[in-house]
């Protein structure tokens, strides 16, 4: 949001340097150090052998670093960060200058925030009420974040290259205490120092960190997949938590076992973008539990290989494929059937096993990669309804399986 900083990669010192565009923006001539830009910029980097090198978007979508939907994703993302940074610090009488961001992926794809944001080590901070009054005095504002580290090797002919010097004692106990007051204006709670050391608190966080689901429901069936989900949760069964309830009908019987339960509900009303509300519940991981629609290409792209579907059918594999049942019979796929009409036409071609498939949910109808499998035999006695109840306790036990590798 200004235009500032001392590193070779900071905005101040590309323009000084002649550069004249940056995030997409051309400065114009004149522009003085920390003055406020007319709306906030992202300036790309990407890491090299030495150090971050620069880049523009246009770079980063020719040299194949990331495809253009995905890097859009990550720039939205990164603005709406700064937006929600910089409301925090105003409230606190503070100016987020600058910050910085990380994205990476993980081993599925999924595009993942990491390191830490909005800290001393990361981003910039001034004072608001004395800011304007010392850039109109050519002054740098009073800076109450590591700026004063930074100058402090910079004065001494460290800029990044090389060997640094040694930090003198002093200055080991001045920024410490400057993180400290800086955690206290910004979180307004008083700093504790850890007893532990910092490998047990890695180990405890990861160890008792929850994955963020949301099941999506319509107003087809009666929720028990749903309640099967919550009661999995409720009994530690599953190590997670059932974030939000989304339905696209108010009249979904799951949103009444949601709220018996304590869970947030959504309801999608005037055309609001799925992925909106599951971005703004933090979401992990999407469960598909009698939803209808279908989940469109931005949100299969934010949720790679972590939306789950369980399908009324024995989905293959490989579509040349087809699945076998225990006795060795061809099993029936039901490929664009729902429960009641699926259950049914296991009776109808005489089936020896009913079944279902828990699989990622692709942009192929029914059709994924599949995580796991249940066969219920069919008995020459059963109607629709005495296979419809055997199927679904089937059900229920295998997706809380997979959901419980996939959470664990």
């Amino acid at each position: 949001g200004y235009i500032t900083g001392t590193t070779d990669t900071s905005l101040w010192v590309q323009y000084t340097k002649g550069v004249r565009s940056a995030g997409g923006m051309t400065l114009p001539e004149g522009f003085k150090k920390n003055q406020q830009l007319p709306h906030p910029i992202i300036t790309p980097t990407t890491k090299s052998d030495d150090h971050d090198r620069p880049l523009s978007a246009e770079e980063i979508i020719s040299e194949g670093i990331l495809p253009q939907n995905q890097w859009e994703y990550i720039a939205k993302k990164a603005v709406e960060l700064y937006t929600f940074g910089t409301q925090i610090a105003k409230e606190r009488g503070l100016i987020l200058v600058d910050t910085k961001y990380e994205f990476g992926f993980d081993a599925e794809g999924a595009i993942l925030l990491i390191d830490e944001i909005h800290t001393p080590d990361s981003s910039r901070y001034w004072k608001a009420d004395t800011y304007l009054g010392r850039i109109s005095q050519d002054l740098e504002p009073e800076n109450f974040d590591k700026e004063f580290l930074r100058l402090w090797y910079k004065n001494r002919g460290y800029t990044g290259d090389g060997i640094p010097p040694k930090m003198t004692r002093d200055l080991i106990v001045k920024t410490s205490k400057r993180y400290v007051a800086i955690y206290g204006m910004i979180t307004k709670k008083q700093f504790e120092k850890p007893r532990s050391s910092i490998t047990t608190r890695i180990q405890y966080n990861v160890k008792n960190y929850f994955p963020r689901i949301a099941v999506l429901i319509s107003n087809s069936g009666t929720g028990t997949n749903l309640q099967a989900i919550i009661d999995a949760v409720q009994e530690k069964k599953l190590r997670a938590e059932v974030a939000v309830v989304i339905s696209d009908a108010e009249n979904a019987y799951g949103l009444i076992r949601a709220k018996k339960a304590g869970v947030k509900t959504n309801v999608l009303q005037n055309n609001k973008p799925l992925l909106n509300v599951l971005d703004e519940n933090g979401i992990d991981i999407v469960v598909l539990a009698g939803w209808k629609r279908i989940i469109t290409k931005d949100v299969l792209d934010a949720f790679p290989k972590r939306i789950l579907n369980i399908h009324p059918g024995l989905i293959p594999s490989s579509k040349k494929r087809p699945v076998k049942n225990p006795d060795g019979t061809l099993a029936i796929w039901n490929k664009g059937k729902f429960m009641s009409d699926a259950v049914k036409n296991f009776l109808v071609q005489k089936a020896t096993y009913a079944g279902s498939s828990v699989h990622v949910v692709t942009n192929a109808v029914d059709f994924g990669p599949v995580l796991g499998r249940c066969f219920e035999k069919i008995k020459s006695t059963d109607t629709v309804e005495s296979l419809y109840a055997r199927l679904k306790k089937k059900e229920h036990a295998i997706y809380i399986q997979v959901l419980e590798k996939l959470c664990s």
